[in-house]
């Protein structure tokens, strides 16, 4: 896949990216979800969801089964799920990265970026296996700069299509208002969920509080987020309050993978909606439950048609 000279110009005039076939064999635990960072394309609605399921011992699983090796060809085939059905996707090795330049460490131009990953070492399975994925991802799509979340509105891609891409499974949407239930999705996270919380544009935050639409320090919120952004649910208080992972990389300079303890108010005031895949054995009873709990959190301007399709598959899965 060529890097579409428009979307990418800035990267490819200040990076001048180079690519080579870093394909590699090898055992892998797919778990080291903190090491999933975004790269030069907007892709959190992918990799936050990817991370999630990384992150979960029971969901995992799915990861790994649908992610295979060919070693007489030097591919990697990488199952991807369109309208409920399982579709391989075929890939090579190759991988766009930042030649070292000056006193500018080697790194990967999209996912993986910031792991200053050096340009001819022979590297792990365990250090590359995401980039595989958002690469066969990149190329079910047509190429990276189709990987875009887009603007925030009703056409933005959501961690929700992020979720049935990788997995063909149910995925539970709940849009954040005053009345959602946080401590009640507590139990689902124990259970081995992949949670995602995305963040409102700050057009739909109604305080003075904005949040900060790129990564340039600690914003005015005082949690370090980003606007319309997906973060992995990393821990639940017993008030319901959040801590994340955040996919977006550029960590080593600026913690920004590291949000403080969102309180509930907070969750409430920034958060736009949860994205949650719960594994297959307690599916029904725990998403039927969280549903229920939740059930006066609809509405609101970010509704879809995609979300109504997706709350459709999950009755249709419990009948």
């Amino acid at each position: 896949m060529d890097l579409d000279p428009t979307y990418f110009a800035f990267a490819i005039s200040e990076y001048e990216p180079l690519k080579r076939d870093f394909f590699v064999e090898g055992e892998c635990s797919f778990s080291n979800y903190t090491s999933i960072s975004q790269g030069e394309v907007g892709d959190c609605w992918l990799l936050a969801p990817l991370a999630a399921l990384s992150k979960s011992r029971e969901l995992r699983t799915v990861l790994m089964g649908n992610f295979g090796i060919n070693p007489e060809q030097q591919t990697y085939t990488v199952g991807l799920f369109k309208g409920g059905q399982r579709v391989p996707v075929q890939i090579n090795g190759e991988l766009y990265y930042i030649p070292k330049k000056g006193t500018a460490k080697g790194d990967l131009l999209f996912a993986g970026q910031q792991q200053f990953l050096p340009e001819k070492a022979s590297l792990p399975l365990e250090s590359l296996w995401f980039a595989f994925i958002e690469k066969a991802v990149a190329k079910a799509f047509g190429g990276y700069h189709l990987l875009d979340g887009g603007d925030p509105g009703p056409d933005a891609k959501q961690a929700a299509m992020g979720f049935g891409l990788l997995t063909g499974m149910p995925v539970l949407t709940i849009v954040i208002d005053a009345r959602t239930d946080f401590k009640g999705l507590k139990d689902m996270l124990a259970q081995g969920a992949a949670i995602v919380f995305t963040t409102k544009a700050n057009s739909l935050v109604s305080s003075e509080r904005a949040m900060k639409s790129e990564p340039r320090g600690i914003d005015k919120s005082g949690f370090n987020l980003l606007e319309d952004h997906a973060y992995v649910v990393d821990y639940i208080g017993r008030d319901g309050s959040l801590k994340f992972y955040n996919p977006h990389g550029e960590f080593p300079k600026l913690k920004h993978n590291k949000a403080g303890q969102l309180t509930v108010a907070a969750c409430v005031e920034f958060g736009a909606r949860l994205d949650i895949v719960m594994p297959r054995a307690q599916a029904t009873a725990s998403t039927a439950s969280a549903a229920a709990a939740n059930k006066s959190s609809g509405g609101g301007k970010r509704r879809t048609r995609r979300r109504k399709a997706l709350r459709m598959l999950l009755r249709s899965k419990k009948n």
